[in-house]
C-alpha cells in the first residue's frame, strides 16, 4: 500500500503529540499556542494520478509541470493552550531537513516491500 507524506515524515516535534497544522493567515483564539512555524515552496512538477501495475506490483505517480512553482506557504504549528498550562506543550515543531525527509520515504518504501 502506497503511504504518502505525512507531517510525521516532514516534521520534528510531531510524534505523540496533539498538533493542529494551519496556515499562517488562519485565523485562531486563544485556546492554541504557537509551538513553530515552517514554510514550504512548491517544487517543478505535481502529482496528477498514479498508475498501478497489479502484476509487478510497482505504483508510478503521473506529472505534470505545476504553474505554482516556486510559491511559498508558510504554516503554524500549535497545540492546545491548556497545555502549556501543566507545562506540557512538548518541544517546538520545525521542518525535518531534506536528508531527514528523504530518510522517512526510503524507509517507507522498505516497509511497504517487506509487506
Amino acid at each position: 500500500m502506497y503511504v504518502a507524506p505525512t507531517p510525521f515524515g516532514l516534521l520534528n516535534g510531531v510524534e505523540s503529540q496533539i498538533t493542529l497544522i494551519l496556515p499562517r493567515d488562519y485565523p485562531v483564539d486563544n485556546r492554541l499556542v504557537s509551538v513553530g512555524e515552517f514554510s514550504r515552496m512548491e517544487v517543478s512538477q505535481m502529482v496528477v494520478g498514479y498508475s498501478f501495475d497489479m502484476q509487478t506490483n510497482i505504483i508510478q505517480p503521473q506529472f505534470l509541470p505545476n504553474p505554482s512553482i516556486g510559491k511559498i506557504h508558510d504554516f503554524i504549528a500549535y497545540r492546545p493552550a491548556i497545555l502549556q498550562s501543566i507545562n506540557a506543550l512538548g518541544q517546538q515543531v520545525s521542518l525535518k531537513s531534506q536528508g531527514e525527509q528523504q530518510e522517512v520515504l526510503n524507509e517507507a518504501e522498505e516497509e511497504e516491500k517487506s509487506t
